[in-house]
């Protein structure tokens, strides 16, 4: 699922019954579903508080996919250049303003994430797996 929205803090709300829409729809818990609705939200509010001019109007993309093994959601806005997970010690990122623990909470729920600037557009890619390490090895 692909849907953008405006870099207006209003829209956080379209992102939440979006993304609420698209679990149902591929039978996603609850659970999984509020970690990455917690995450983008984090990292949409950066985007548009940090990234964009007050006066300036941008779009950012969300694009959803899951399958059996992980839930993926690829973000990317034409704000300025910002890796909000440059660094590297949790700390540091819990003490920076740009970040805040936000991207700290963003880095404990998901269980991959990266960030790559291309085609003047910040992209972040988040990945939560479905079932845990144990539970994949019951399987095989």
């Amino acid at each position: 699922m692909k849907f953008s929205i405006k870099n207006h803090l209003e829209e956080l709300e379209t992102l939440a019954v979006r993304l609420s829409a698209f679990g149902e729809r591929e039978g996603l818990s609850p659970l999984i579903v509020q970690q990455m609705n917690l995450a983008l939200d984090e990292l949409v509010t950066n985007a548009i508080e940090y990234g964009y001019d007050e006066d300036v109007e941008g779009t950012i993309e969300i694009e959803l996919d899951c399958d059996e093994e992980k839930f993926t959601a690829v973000m990317s806005d034409d704000g300025r250049p910002f890796d909000p997970f440059e660094s590297g010690d949790s700390e540091e990122a819990m003490s920076d303003e740009a970040s805040g623990i936000g991207v700290f909470l963003v880095r404990q729920l998901m269980d991959e994430f990266s960030y790559k600037r291309e085609k003047n557009r910040n992209r972040i890619v988040l990945l939560k797996r479905l079932h845990s390490e144990e539970e994949r090895e019951s399987k095989k």
